[in-house]
């Protein structure tokens, strides 16, 4: 009986829990031309070069990174199962030699044999024991053990002066001093300038072994695969193929967990882009050299060209255009001269924009307004002394 990858999971895995080894699976989705799939629940259950991820032995790359922390690997790449995984959305991001699939980074030569066996084992088990009868590659250290869950008690003291500087005797076990959680080990917190054990996390985990329910050890979190949000608790969004902790506050891990555009820098998600600039409501906010454009300090544009230098930017009226252009024959140009005063002007307009500086839209046509500077401004302190921004233009 024949099976998509993405359904009819749970049985296989409910099996696996009984039985060792690779149970072989025949997959009728064409980019496998009906070649055999292993079902596992853990990185046991896969061959040596391989591991555990979303309920299949995948091959493991020639470079593949162990981890324990998505912190523990380069660039990009997400810790999934004990192994570095690179995700992608398309095959031009994968390192020569890979393709993307199920949205992570695959070697090339993924694809199981059509026999389900290794080129140089023969078939593999069906549900027997591993050939080689020895323990769970993801078990934990190569010794059988396992790392230990929090630091333990420190040596015997009667004082603080017996555990060193900076460190304090309590209860008769010396703690390490710390000022933030950076100081302690990675299963302490700083409490109250004190190393202690932070409380047991129900949700840790070392590989797949150590979650339920067909969830894989994503960055030491158990975690359940997705397809869209909607299949996430209300906290989780579907990312990368999993439900994941949505960020509070722009805090972060790694940069899987920040938005699109987004990078993880210092524990915080930030643009990729740089910084805006200084904050302003005018010229005056900002340093000598830079002006107010779009509420933040930027060096100025570069000054209009001279009226003979040919047409600008098209436009349709004055606003259209670069500050200190005027709009004249559906182009950009510098601004003629200005008239006398007592000449008036029959520059025909529909707003004030429209009119040339220190003039003002009035009965459809552009008059002057005033005997100021008629400078173009934001706020009073662009004006000269005794004269005050009223309408984006200086007045007496």
């Amino acid at each position: 009986m024949r099976h998509h990858p993405a359904r009819g999971l749970l049985a296989p895995l409910l099996v696996l829990f009984a039985f060792s080894g690779c149970i072989i699976h025949e997959n009728d989705d064409s980019w496998l031309d009906d070649e055999e799939l292993c079902y596992c629940a853990t990185n046991a259950d896969c061959d040596a070069d391989q591991y555990c991820r979303a309920g299949y032995c995948r091959d493991l790359g020639p470079n593949a990174d162990r981890c324990t922390s998505t912190l523990e690997c380069p660039g990009t790449e997400i810790c999934i199962n004990s192994v570095c995984n690179q995700p992608c959305t398309r095959t031009a991001e994968c390192s020569s030699g890979g393709r993307c699939e199920d949205g992570f980074c695959t070697p090339s030569s993924s694809r199981p044999p059509r026999d389900g066996g290794t080129p140089d084992s023969g078939p593999k088990p069906d549900g027997g024991p591993r050939p080689d009868g020895g323990g769970r590659p993801d078990a934990g250290p190569p010794d059988g053990g396992h790392p230990p869950m929090d630091a333990g008690p420190g040596p015997v003291c009667q004082v603080n002066a017996d555990c060193g500087t900076g460190n304090y005797c309590i209860n008769n076990q010396c703690h390490r001093g710390c000022a933030t959680d950076g100081q302690c080990s990675s299963t302490e917190a700083c409490v109250f300038g004190v190393c202690r054990p932070r409380p047991p996390d129900p949700n840790a985990c070392r590989t797949a072994a150590d979650c339920s329910g067909g969830k894989d050890c994503v960055d030491g979190q158990c975690r359940a695969q997705c397809e869209s949000t909607t299949q996430c608790p209300a906290d989780q969004s579907c990312q990368i193929g999993y439900c994941l902790p949505i960020p509070h506050g722009g805090e972060c891990r790694a940069n899987c967990e920040c938005p699109s555009g987004q990078v993880c820098t210092n524990g915080q998600c930030r643009s990729t882009e740089p910084e805006p600039g200084q904050t302003c409501l005018a010229n005056c906010d900002c340093p000598s050299g830079q002006v107010c454009t779009s509420g933040y300090c930027r060096p100025p544009a570069p000054p209009p060209p001279p009226p003979d230098a040919g047409p600008g930017n098209a436009c349709a009226a004055n606003c259209d255009c670069p500050s200190g252009q005027v709009c004249t024959n559906n182009y950009c140009r510098a601004p003629p001269p200005p008239t006398p005063q007592d000449a008036g002007t029959t520059t025909v307009c529909r707003a004030n924009c429209e009119c040339p500086a220190g003039e003002a839209c009035t009965e459809g046509a552009c008059k002057p307004v005033n005997r100021g500077s008629g400078k173009a401004c934001v706020a009073n302190c662009e004006c000269p002394a005794g004269e005050r921004c009223q309408e984006n233009v200086c007045w007496l």
